[in-house]
């Protein structure tokens, strides 16, 4: 083995990395390609120089001042994507894009496409139409009774009528002339300006008469009872009766009511009804009172009141 001290014979690198550290930066890849340009050297630069930029191969170009990617743009040729080479789908599955704005396509399943195309039910249409008709533009369906109706009818018009068959419907013999059937009108009267259905008998006086008369009716509900008193005793002044008016047994007969009232005028009729139920039968004179006494402008005594066992309704007609 020999022994000494070294001799410089030559050159050598300043540096321990290998020439192809030129391809790396001190063992990473470089950042950009400004820093190439600043780390290797135009002299250490040849053309097609690799070095590694942020993991892209870039090579020099003639101008050794110039670096590009060693791969340029890939392009896929039309045709050469396959569905084989596409990612794996699930059964029962399609491929659109549900997302809102654009992008790529995305796989939905056939449940989320009916949904997307509105589509209800347990199939997508299918449907048997068999007992369908197609619409026809601006018609209608007709129904069985207007079909019934229409299969009565024939010829060119509604139901070919003629003028014999028209009358022979509205029980006409014949008609003519300019009116509808030249009726006999020997059994009518001559309108009169002002009168109705009436003749002219009814005299200006009677009827003067009649329209000052102003008859008034009123009447008094009694409930069933033993006796007049008892029958009182059950009616109420405002409900059964007007609640200013009395009504009390009279003397010393039971049978006997007085009637007291302020409308100053005189009764022109009494009558009496029993009640069953909602039903009112009116008692005939003898069944009803004996008799109506003591009749002024404030006073009424009815003696003999009717004393059967359904309630009764007295009814009075003022004058």
């Amino acid at each position: 083995m020999a022994v000494g001290t070294p001799l410089a014979i030559g050159f050598y690198l300043g540096s321990q990395s290998h020439i192809d550290e030129r391809y790396w930066n001190n063992g990473v890849a470089y950042t950009s390609t400004s820093q190439v340009l600043s780390l290797i050297p135009t002299i250490s630069r040849v053309l097609y120089l690799t070095v590694n930029v942020a993991g892209v191969e870039y090579w020099f170009y003639p101008d050794l001042l110039t670096l590009v990617p060693k791969v340029g743009t890939l392009s896929i040729s039309a045709g050469q994507v396959t569905l084989a080479m596409m990612a794996n789908m699930a059964t029962a599955s399609v491929i659109y894009r549900k997302s809102a704005g654009s992008g790529p396509p995305e796989v939905q399943t056939l449940a989320q496409l009916k949904i997307d195309l509105g589509l209800t039910g347990i199939n997508s249409g299918d449907q048997n139409l068999s007992g369908y008709v197609p619409v026809v533009a601006g018609s209608t369906l007709m129904t069985a009774a207007q079909a019934a109706l229409l299969a009565n009818q024939s010829g060119v018009n509604t139901g070919d009528e003629t003028g014999a068959t028209i009358r022979t419907k509205l029980g006409i013999t014949i008609l003519s002339g300019s009116n509808t059937g030249d009726q006999d009108l020997s059994g009518l009267v001559a309108k009169i300006t002002g009168m109705g259905l009436s003749t002219n008998d009814y005299t200006t006086a009677e009827k003067t008469k009649l329209a000052g008369l102003n008859q008034t009716v009123f009447t008094i509900t009694m409930p069933s009872g033993a006796s007049i008193a008892a029958r009182i005793a059950g009616t109420i002044a405002g409900t059964n009766y007007p609640s200013t008016w009395t009504i009390a047994v009279s003397g010393g007969n039971p049978n006997d009511m007085l009637i007291t009232h302020s409308l100053g005028r005189v009764i022109a009729d009494v009558k009496v009804y029993s009640v069953s139920g909602t039903a009112l039968t009116m008692l005939n004179f003898n069944g009803a009172y004996s008799a109506i006494v003591a009749n002024d402008t404030n006073n009424l005594l009815i003696q003999g009141l009717a004393t059967i066992a359904l309630p009764i309704v007295i009814q009075l007609i003022f004058a």
